[in-house]
């Protein structure tokens, strides 16, 4: 299976094209096979939901308000977010893996789906 570039939001599709060094269609394999993807300065998460290897990620500097496309990322260790409009973290609650939540000046009130598992850290 392979993904065109309307599979993603400009800035992963951005990222993405950096990180495997040519412009889309990338494969699922190819995908798969990321373990280190972090964003900046987007309005859209928009196709991290393929990147299935993920061991740590993040979104810096980003308009977005949830992180539904993280949900049930299965391998997914540490997550951070900097500065940006996150304000609902319950996807994160998904991830059975997730050991380290790092947040800084994010628009977080509840925190509730961050402490859902006893192995996670939060720091704020």
């Amino acid at each position: 299976m392979t993904f065109d570039q309307a599979a993603f939001g400009p800035r992963v599709l951005e990222k993405l094209k950096e990180k495997l060094g040519h412009d889309a269609p990338f494969s699922a394999e190819e995908l798969a096979g990321v373990t280190c993807f972090r964003v900046s300065l987007s309005d859209s998460l928009f196709g991290f939901e393929k990147l299935t290897g993920l061991k740590t990620s993040g979104c810096r500097s980003c308009e977005v308000e949830d992180l539904s496309a993280f949900t049930n990322h299965r391998l997914l260790r540490t997550f951070n977010c900097w500065y940006s409009s996150v304000r609902d973290l319950s996807a994160l609650a998904t991830c059975p893996r997730l050991e380290t939540i790092e947040l800084k000046n994010c628009l977080i009130e509840d925190l509730s789906a961050a402490r859902a598992a006893p192995t996670r850290v939060v720091d704020l």
